[in-house]
């Protein structure tokens, strides 16, 4: 309700991912776009695998976009356990990403 009154979203990472699942039930753009935004300036390794399954369950495709460039980014700051976190299709999709970006 407060993002209806003021346009604001507020800085808290959950109360945004709650906003963003509200935002394709309620089909309200303007507000998925302010907290895949939000999310995606908040993307850190320990967040990153969540983000990642957020944005495929809610088609949130820039957010998606941004998780795959920070992967790429940050490759080398990963532990291979790190990548047991990804389902094996977001796997693909990294291998994918990588593959046609160099």
């Amino acid at each position: 309700m407060e993002y209806l009154y003021c346009g604001e979203i507020p800085k808290d990472e959950n109360v945004v991912i709650e906003l963003l699942k509200a935002s394709e039930v309620y089909q309200i753009e303007e507000l998925r776009e302010k907290c895949q935004e939000y999310l995606e300036f908040n993307l850190r390794i320990d967040n990153v695998a969540n983000l990642a399954t957020l944005a495929r369950n809610y088609k949130a495709s820039q957010l998606k976009t941004a998780v795959l460039k920070f992967i790429k980014a940050n490759e080398s700051k990963f532990d291979v356990g790190d990548f047991n976190q990804f389902d094996k299709d977001f796997l693909i999709e990294i291998l994918m990403y990588k593959q046609k970006s160099t």
